[in-house]
């Protein structure tokens, strides 16, 4: 800091750290937490004693930020809240979060097939019954991680429909027997609200076995974004 302050080029802009276990319970991260922020109050202490000017203060993540004013300081630095989603149930209910993302895909193709077949790369799924099936324009090159591969679920017009099969590089396909309003072009939801039924990121990660932010921060260029807009607009 001292250094810095004797650089006529340099201008300290800042002093911040990061939380390393804010989203845990609290009597689950051994004071960690506190630890930290003790370390954080101890540079800032010496800092004002060199009668050095920090500049903006900030040192809360998502999960600090929703966990406790005290972490606040000048700024705090949300990421996953910022898409709306909370980095722990825990943490849920302090501050409405509203979703910011929505991930939609349109129908295809659609085929009749008997009981018996098998449904992508590798066959990990056959029909049981004569089935009705719908392919989705999207597929593990857009974001949709191949993890899912018969774990994924999709909405359409409030109803959940099971994804079977692999999913391949850029399709995946749905078993639309017991929906037979389902047709080519339709719009589907694959993240978010549709009626009363909601998927979010951590349906996906949970399956997956890894976090939500992997999932928010997989979707491709390829896919376009819209601002607002009804699914139909999509």
């Amino acid at each position: 800091m001292a250094a810095i302050t004797e650089l006529d080029a340099v201008h300290l802009a800042g002093v911040y750290s990061h939380l390393a276990s804010a989203d845990a319970e609290p009597d689950c991260d051994d004071g960690f937490t506190a630890c930290q922020q003790r370390r954080f109050e101890t540079v800032l202490e010496s800092i004002r004693q060199q009668r050095l000017q920090p500049g903006c203060r900030h040192l809360a993540n998502s999960a600090g930020t929703l966990r406790d004013r005290g972490l606040h300081y000048d700024q705090v630095r949300v990421g996953l809240a910022l898409y709306g989603h909370s980095p722990a149930p825990h943490l849920a209910g302090g501050v409405e979060l509203l979703p910011a993302l929505r991930l939609y895909a349109r129908v295809s193709l659609i085929r009749e097939v008997p009981a018996g077949v098998g449904v992508s790369y590798g066959h990990r799924f056959r029909t049981e019954r004569p089935s009705r099936l719908a392919v989705l324009s999207i597929g593990y090159a857009d974001g949709v991680p191949r993890l899912l591969s018969n774990q994924l679920e999709v909405l359409f017009r409030g109803q959940r429909l099971p994804q079977v099969g692999a999913i391949t590089m850029d399709q995946l396909v749905l078993d639309a027997t017991d929906c037979p309003a389902l047709e080519v072009g339709s719009v589907v939801t694959l993240l978010g609200r549709d009626g009363d039924q909601e998927i979010q990121p951590q349906e996906w990660s949970e399956r997956c076995g890894t976090i939500p932010w992997e999932i928010l921060c997989g979707f491709k260029h390829r896919l376009p974004r819209l601002g607002t807009g009804p699914a139909a607009e999509a």
